[in-house]
């Protein structure tokens, strides 16, 4: 595998791509989530980045309200630990 497959492959919260896909800047991001600029991109570094960072709680409340629920808490963690996650309370 080439280098620029290796790039290709590389798996990101779900947040950047819906962030990306609608031209938002991470600095308006970081406004809309009431945190740093640099925190939101600690959020969006690849899964396997030691740097990356979970948002807290009210973040991810935050996203999912601004997404108008596209953004859920479970995209913040990697595809492979999701299908480990309990079903919502109703």
């Amino acid at each position: 595998m080439d280098e620029a497959q290796q790039k290709q492959k590389v798996e990101r919260p779900e947040f950047r791509r819906w962030r990306t896909d609608r031209n938002i800047t991470q600095a308006e991001a970081a406004e809309r989530l009431a945190v740093s600029k640099i925190q939101v991109g600690r959020y969006e570094l690849p899964f396997d980045d030691p740097r990356r960072q979970i948002p807290r709680e009210e973040v991810m409340e935050r996203a999912f309200e601004w997404s108008g629920g596209e953004i859920t808490p479970d995209t913040w963690y990697p595809p492979r630990l999701r299908a480990c996650s309990p079903e919502p309370v109703q």
